[in-house]
C-alpha cells in the first residue's frame, strides 16, 4: 500500500474551507471592533481591559516612574498608636506641616482634608460657665473666650498652611449634593479655550473650611474606576462653573514647577472638540483621553516610593535629604482610614500612592497614552494580521499553523509591549491577538475535522480488507504503509471457498450474484475481524485471511479455529435469508494451516498488497480443497491443532501427502469447543478414533467393522464411507498391510 494522498483519495478540499472560514472570522472580528452597540462596546472594552492589566503586570516600570522627588509622609498605625487616634488635633497637624516647611519640602500635598471646624474645649467651657448664676463664673467665661481666640487650632492650621507650599485636597463629586468648605482657585477657564468641549463636571464638593483652605491652591482627590471597579485612569482636570480644576497630583506638580494655567489641547470632533491633552503654561504637556483622564503607569508592586512614618518625622528620625526640595504627599495607610483601591497590579493598592505615581509620571513625562492615530493603527493591525493568517494558514500543515499562530501573536505582543514601555503608546492588544488565535483555531478545527473524516473514510474504505490495527497504523502515518517490510512470522492462514459456486453463479443474474456474495462476505469478514484476523484478499467466492500480522498474536491458532467455527455457524444462520430471497443454499469449505510465513507489503510500484507467502500458506489452500473429498466443512493441520486439544473437540481425518508436497501431514476436523460437545458427539468421535487407529495400524478388518457401525448410525456422514471404500481398495492392493506406510496421497489440488 503506497502512501495515501488524502485529498485526492476522497476528493476533499479543506484548503478552500479553511480559507473561507478564516476570511469570515476576519470580517466578523473587524465588525466586532467597528460596531457601536452597547453590549458589543462593553464586551470589547472588557477584553481590552484584561489585556491592559496583563500588560501592566508583565512590564517592569519601576525605574522609569518611581521618582525620588516624590515622598509619602505616612500617618501609619505606629503614628496613631503613639500620637493618638485619628483625626488628630489641628494643632498637631499644624506642627507636622510647619516641620515639613522647616525641612524645606518643595511642595506639601495633602491627601486629607478638614471639612468641619475642630471642637474648641475653651469655647465649650465658656458656654457652660455663661449659664451659671455665679458672677465669678461669668467673668471666667469671658477669659476663656479670649483664650479660645488665641488658641484657635483651625486658625493656627490655616496660618501654618498659608506660610508653607501647600496644595490642599478636596473631594469633588458629579452628583448634585450640598457642598461645603472653600473651593480652591481654578487653574484655567473653559471660556478662554474658544472651543466647546465636554469635560466631566463637578456638581458638588467637600473642601477645607474657609479659615483653613480659603485662597490656597488645591486639587481634587476624586478617583473614577472603570466599570469593572478597577482603577486604571484618573481624571487630571474637571470643570466647575466653566472653570478648570486640577487633581491633587497635577496641582502638586504645577506648584513644584511654578506653573499656573491649564490650557486644553483639543481636536475637532463633530459639532465640538475632544480633549487630547493638557498644556500647562506651555511648559508641561500631558496626554489624556477625551475626558481629561490620564492612564496611571503603576509600578509592579505597591510601596515602591519612599515612605516616612509621621511619628518618625515628628521625632526627627528621618533623612532630611529625602524631604528637602521634594514633593511630600501627606496621606495614611493606617488601618481603618486606609484608602484602598483595586488596580491592575493589585486588588489592594494605597490610594495615596496613586497620587504619587501620577506625580512621578508627570515629572518624568511618562504618562501612557493612546494617540489620536492609534485607532487607525489598530485597524491596520487587525486587517494586516487577519489577512496574513487567513491567507497563509490554509496552505500549511496543522503543525505549521500552530507555529505561525504563535509567531504572529508573540511577535505582535512583543511589539505592543515595546511600544508601551519605550514610547508609552497604548495600542489595542486583545483584538489582534484574539483574531489570529481565532483564525488559527478555525484552521485547526477544520484540519482536525477533515483528518477525522479522512480517518473515518479510510477505515470504511480499507477496513473491508485489513483489520483495525493496520488501519490505525495507516491513520497515524499514511506513509507507514510503504515501509511495512517483509518478515517471517509464525502465523495461521485460512482459505474458504463456496461449494459448487460455478453452478450457483450460472443460475443467478449478475446483480443477484453480487447481492449473494455481499450477504455472504459481510458476516464472514465481520467474524474474521472480531477474531483478530486480517483479510488478505477476496478472489471470486474465495476468502483468504491470516492471523498473527500485522499485530503479533500469540493465540493465532485458537483465534483462527474460533473464526472458522463461527463462520460455519454464520453460514447456517444465513440459509433462511437466502431461501427468502430465492437464492440457493450456500455451503463452504475451510482450510487452516499454521507455520512460518513471510508477511509484508509486497507487489510492484503500481500496485501493492499486504499479504502472506510460503509453503505453509500453500498447504492451507490444499487443505481447503480436501474438504470436498472428505465431505467435511473444515480441515486443519496438526500444526494448527497442536496444544488446543483441551479447548476444541477434534476428529482425526487422515495422514496425507498433498500434491506438490513430499512431507505427510496429519489433518483434523474441529467440531466445536470441547466444553460445548454433546455426549453423542463425544461418543461418535471416540468411535471413529478407534476405527481410524485400527486403520493406521493396518487392522483393516477391525476398522471395517467399526466403520460399518458408524455408517449405519450416521448414513449421511461421507467420511465413514470414504474410509470404508478406501480400506476395500487397500485390501485389494496390499495383501500384506505391514508394507503400507499409512499415508494417503492426494493427486489433485
Amino acid at each position: 500500500m503506497a502512501a495515501i494522498d488524502k485529498s485526492s483519495l476522497f476528493n476533499i478540499n479543506p484548503v478552500r474551507e479553511r480559507l473561507l472560514l478564516g476570511l469570515l472570522v476576519l470580517i466578523g472580528s473587524f465588525s466586532f471592533y467597528a460596531l457601536d452597540i452597547g453590549w458589543v462596546n462593553d464586551l470589547r472594552e472588557r477584553m481590552e481591559w484584561m489585556a491592559y492589566d496583563l500588560r501592566m503586570r508583565a512590564t517592569g516600570l519601576d525605574a522609569a516612574i518611581v521618582d525620588s522627588r516624590v515622598i509619602v509622609l505616612d500617618i501609619d498605625d505606629d503614628s496613631l498608636e503613639q500620637l493618638g487616634r485619628w483625626p488628630w488635633s489641628r494643632t498637631q497637624m499644624a506642627e507636622l506641616i510647619a516641620k515639613l516647611t522647616e525641612a524645606e519640602a518643595a511642595v506639601i500635598a495633602l491627601d486629607i482634608f478638614f471639612s468641619e471646624p475642630e471642637r474648641n474645649p475653651l469655647i465649650e467651657s465658656s458656654r457652660l460657665l455663661q449659664t451659671a448664676e455665679d458672677k465669678d463664673f461669668a467673668q471666667m467665661a469671658g477669659v476663656l473666650e479670649q483664650l479660645a481666640e488665641v488658641n484657635d487650632a483651625d486658625k493656627l492650621l490655616g496660618e501654618v498652611m498659608a506660610a508653607g507650599p501647600i496644595v490642599q485636597g478636596y473631594v469633588a463629586s458629579g452628583e448634585k449634593r450640598s457642598s461645603s468648605g472653600a473651593m480652591p482657585e481654578p487653574a484655567g477657564l473653559l471660556a478662554e479655550q474658544q472651543v466647546r468641549v465636554s469635560l466631566p463636571t463637578i456638581e458638588s464638593y467637600i473642601a477645607n473650611i474657609g479659615v483653613i483652605g480659603e485662597g490656597k491652591r488645591g486639587g481634587f482627590l476624586t478617583f473614577q474606576p472603570d466599570r469593572d471597579g478597577i482603577l486604571r485612569r484618573v481624571p487630571l482636570v474637571l470643570s466647575y462653573k466653566d472653570a478648570i480644576y486640577p487633581s491633587l497630583a497635577l496641582a502638586a506638580v504645577m506648584e513644584y514647577m511654578g506653573l499656573e494655567k491649564i490650557d486644553l489641547i483639543t481636536a475637532p470632533a463633530g459639532d465640538g472638540h475632544l480633549v487630547e491633552g493638557l498644556s500647562i503654561d506651555g511648559a508641561l504637556n500631558l496626554p489624556t483621553d477625551h475626558l481629561g483622564r490620564a492612564n496611571v503607569p503603576f509600578p509592579k508592586r505597591a510601596g515602591a516610593f519612599h515612605y516616612v512614618s509621621a511619628v518618625d518625622f515628628l521625632a526627627g528620625r528621618f533623612d532630611e535629604n529625602l524631604v528637602r526640595d521634594a514633593i511630600v504627599l501627606v496621606g495614611s495607610t493606617a488601618t481603618g482610614i486606609y484608602d484602598l483601591r483595586a488596580t491592575p497590579i493589585s486588588g489592594i493598592y494605597p490610594g495615596v500612592e496613586v497620587h504619587a505615581v501620577l506625580m512621578s509620571a508627570m515629572l518624568n513625562d511618562y504618562l501612557p497614552y493612546a494617540a489620536k492615530w492609534a485607532q487607525g493603527v489598530d485597524i491596520v493591525s487587525i486587517l494586516l494580521l487577519g489577512l496574513i493568517a487567513a491567507l497563509a494558514m490554509p496552505f500549511i500543515g496543522i503543525g505549521w499553523v500552530v507555529l505561525l499562530m504563535l509567531v504572529m501573536d508573540l511577535g505582535f505582543i512583543y511589539l505592543n509591549f515595546w511600544l508601551w514601555q519605550e514610547k508609552r503608546l497604548i495600542l489595542s492588544l486583545a483584538m489582534p491577538v484574539l483574531l489570529v488565535a481565532l483564525i488559527g483555531i478555525a484552521n485547526l478545527v477544520i484540519g482536525f475535522y477533515h483528518e477525522m473524516m479522512f480517518r473515518k473514510r479510510l477505515r470504511t474504505a480499507f477496513g473491508q480488507y485489513i483489520p483495525p490495527e493496520l488501519v490505525d497504523q495507516l491513520q497515524d502515518d499514511s506513509s507507514a504503509a510503504a515501509s511495512l517490510e517483509g518478515e517471517e512470522r509464525e502465523m495461521t492462514v485460512l482459505f474458504s471457498d463456496i461449494r459448487g459456486f460455478t453452478g450457483i453463479s450460472e443460475s443467478l443474474r449478475a446483480d443477484q450474484l453480487k447481492q449473494l456474495l455481499n450477504l455472504y462476505f459481510t458476516p464472514m469478514t465481520r467474524i474474521i475481524f472480531e477474531r483478530k484476523g486480517t483479510i488478505d484478499k477476496y478472489v471470486g467466492d474465495m476468502i483468504m485471511a491470516f492471523w498473527g500480522a500485522p499485530v503479533e498474536d500469540k493465540d493465532h491458532r485458537q483465534h483462527a479455529i474460533e473464526a472458522a467455527l463461527d463462520m460455519l455457524q454464520a453460514i447456517e444462520n444465513l440459509q433462511p435469508r437466502l431461501r427468502q430471497l430465492g437464492f440457493p443454499e450456500v455451503h463452504s469449505g475451510i482450510g487452516l494451516n499454521s507455520g512460518p510465513m513471510n508477511v509484508g507489503d509486497m507487489g510492484s510500484e503500481y500496485r501493492r498488497a499486504y499479504t502472506v507467502l510460503g509453503d505453509a500458506v500453500n498447504l492451507g489452500s490444499r487443505l481447503e480443497g480436501l474438504t470436498k473429498y472428505y465431505g467435511v466443512p473444515l480441515i486443519v493441520s496438526a500444526e494448527t491443532a497442536a496444544g488446543l486439544e483441551q479447548q476444541f473437540l477434534f476428529r482425526p481425518l487422515d495422514r496425507v501427502r498433498v500434491k506438490g508436497k513430499d512431507k505427510p501431514v496429519n489433518i483434523l476436523q474441529p467440531l466445536c469447543h470441547l466444553k460445548q460437545a454433546s455426549p453423542d458427539q463425544l461418543a461418535e468421535v471416540e468411535a471413529f478414533r478407534a476405527a481410524y487407529s485400527a486403520y493406521l495400524e493396518g487392522d483393516w478388518y477391525n476398522a471395517q467393522q467399526r466403520l460399518q457401525a458408524l455408517i449405519a448410525a450416521h448414513p449421511a456422514e461421507k467420511l465413514y464411507r470414504v474410509y470404508h471404500d478406501r480400506i476395500d481398495k487397500l485390501q485389494e492392493e496390499h495383501a500384506d498391510s505391514s508394507l503400507w506406510d499409512s499415508t494417503f496421497v492426494h493427486e489433485i489440488k
